[in-house]
């Protein structure tokens, strides 16, 4: 079975949705309940791989700024950007 560093980036996705539930926020100090964006818009930008995992490189209110990281990203893995909200209408 191959190990994660062996996957390669098979295409980036930008989606988004209602934040319904706070973020979970957990690091070296510990776990938080972030309410920031609870009831927004929000947007994600997802590296996808060759096994289907799944990589988060993106997450915010800003639509703009999710456009320039999937870019980002598929410059740098050599791949395409899926705009699931382009394709949707659902654009901020």
């Amino acid at each position: 079975m191959p190990t994660p560093a062996e996957y390669e980036a098979v295409r980036v996705e930008i989606s988004n949705g209602i934040q319904t539930l706070p973020a979970r926020l957990t690091n070296k100090h510990g776990t938080t309940i972030d309410f920031t964006d609870f009831g927004r818009m929000v947007f994600c930008v997802e590296i996808i791989d060759t096994s289907c995992g799944r990589e988060v490189s993106y997450y915010g209110a800003s639509y703009e700024d999710a456009i320039i990281d999937a870019e980002e990203c598929a410059r740098e893995n050599g791949v395409e950007v899926h705009d699931l909200v382009a394709s949707s209408g659902g654009g901020g």
